[in-house]
């Protein structure tokens, strides 16, 4: 379904990309 297309792009954002939520959010980094 849809979510899991949307769960599927996050987890591939997460994993590729940690850098992003590193800089959106250092505190949480």
């Amino acid at each position: 379904g849809f979510r899991n297309l949307t769960n599927y792009i996050a987890r591939s954002l997460l994993e590729t990309g940690g850098f992003r939520p590193q800089l959106l959010h250092p505190r949480l980094g």
